[in-house]
């Protein structure tokens, strides 16, 4: 029965080994900031089974403490990094750096005041017919 078990624990912590690699490959080769977040998740998940593992394999009750403090950094960087995507651009799902937010910023600047002109000379343009065509009524 002993034997049995430690087979066991032996293929579960090869297969925990596996999952966090695979999630450190994926954490590392992930092109936007969302699949870095799920690979972190991942890798937060590793960590709490492999302690609960250890917890049981080595009958260590007082390393239950670590299973918390996993729970709360898992949970704390998943919401951090979700705050962080609500501030970023929807086209590129990422985090801007300052000065990328600061070009953005610029832009859109630049974007509002053309938007202004265009607006201003319409008005002017329809101002100036508004007046020719009252001069010509005079006529």
């Amino acid at each position: 029965m002993a034997e049995a078990t430690t087979i066991i624990y032996w293929v579960s912590a090869g297969l925990l080994g596996l999952a966090a690699l695979l999630a450190l490959v994926r954490l590392s080769l992930g092109k936007t900031l969302l699949d870095r977040a799920v690979a972190l998740d991942i890798v937060t998940a590793v960590a709490i089974a492999s302690v609960s593992l250890l917890i049981v394999w080595r009958e260590r009750q007082d390393l239950m403490v670590m299973l918390i403090i996993f729970a709360l950094t898992g949970f704390l960087s998943s919401a951090t990094i979700a705050r962080f995507v609500s501030r970023e651009s929807g086209a590129t799902r990422r985090i801007l750096s300052q000065e990328e937010a600061s070009y953005e910023e610029a832009a859109r600047q630049l974007s509002e005041e053309r938007q202004a002109a265009i607006e201003a000379k319409e008005l002017k343009q329809a101002s100036w017919q508004e007046d020719t065509i009252e001069e010509q009524e005079l006529l």
